[in-house]
């Protein structure tokens, strides 16, 4: 066994002192310490040593004998190893996220290959044809939102919010999937005035209501206040994990983590926070058995890798 000399991602949402708390990771320059990455990908690969004590890439030494140190069924299914663990350790809020399937991986995949875009370039959505399973395990006590509500829940927590936007006042006189979806796209592209009406109406139910999930978009109105983000937890489930428990989001279903640390991987769709943009139709499932929804969501991943992500936000306020 060959311990692994791990790389940490300086993303601007990492916590200052979270790894330096949880492993003893120092941090001379006070950077921000968003993601510890033990993996083989090739933007910031795990390193062992050599026989003389010299620093080797891991994905060069599994390269350089694939049978061995994947085994036969993995190397020849992947060609490489098919994971990425990640521990995240944020300071703020994170994004909706989308992680597409991998039908949809496929696609996107080729299409922007066609289209001649370099793997590493800023608006590059798909960093390879695969699709984007997650685990997200609790290091410390942990928020996150996943999936769509049942369509009577956000019927009822709509209520105090319902002269917010022509879209809402839709869903709720017809609460069904493409209402949602009409919904949701609105709620995440809307500007101007129409943006700031909308929260005017939720800044006044915000006033009034207690409790989850008025508590969840107070929380991240504290760091984005004026991001139409602030709507999705009426939508998505809020999910409070203790250290220990864990959540798989589903490819497909929108997700967010605004709180937590945990154990993590990396590639997705349609976030929303200071991002890129992305004009795709994604495809979102309900939790209520084969409810399909669509949305047009217009933004895109910042993390700029491609493997499969187990996750996590910052510390639960309680």
């Amino acid at each position: 066994m060959q311990k692994l000399i791990n790389s940490v991602q300086n993303y601007a949402w990492g916590s200052h002192t979270a790894l330096t708390e949880l492993y003893g990771i120092a941090n001379p320059n006070n950077l921000p310490m968003a993601e510890l990455w033990m993996g083989a990908h090739p933007k910031s690969s795990s390193q062992i040593l050599d026989n003389s004590g010299t620093p080797r890439s891991l994905r060069d030494a599994i390269d350089s004998d694939k049978a061995t140190l994947l085994g036969e069924k993995v190397a020849g299914r992947f060609g490489e190893l098919p994971f990425l663990f990640k521990v995240l350790c944020a300071a703020q809020p994170l994004s909706i996220q989308v992680h597409p399937n991998k039908q949809a991986s496929e696609i996107g995949f080729a299409k922007e290959n066609a289209a001649g875009i370099p793997l590493d370039a800023a608006e590059r959505n798909y960093k390879d044809p695969n699709h984007k399973p997650e685990l997200v395990f609790a290091l410390t006590p942990f928020l996150a939102m996943n999936a769509f509500r049942e369509f009577s829940d956000i019927f009822n927590l709509l209520q105090p919010v319902a002269d917010a936007h022509p879209a809402i006042a839709q869903f709720l006189a017809q609460p069904n999937g493409e209402h949602l979806s009409q919904l949701f796209a609105s709620l995440l592209n809307m500007k101007g005035e129409e943006k700031a009406h909308a929260l005017r109406v939720l800044q006044a139910a915000l006033d009034s209501e207690q409790g989850e999930p008025w508590q969840t978009i107070r929380l991240i109105a504290e760091f984005y206040p004026d991001d139409s983000g602030l709507f999705s937890p009426l939508l998505l489930n809020v999910v409070k994990l203790n250290p220990g428990e864990a959540m798989f989001p589903v490819c497909g279903n929108a997700a967010r983590l605004p709180a937590g640390r945990g154990a993590g991987g990396d590639g997705q769709l349609g976030q929303r926070a200071p991002r890129g943009s992305d004009a795709e139709v994604h495809r979102y499932s309900g939790t209520g058995g084969e409810r399909q929804i669509y949305a047009q969501t217009r933004r895109r991943a910042a993390d700029p890798a491609g493997q499969p992500r187990r996750g996590a936000g910052l510390p639960d306020p309680g």
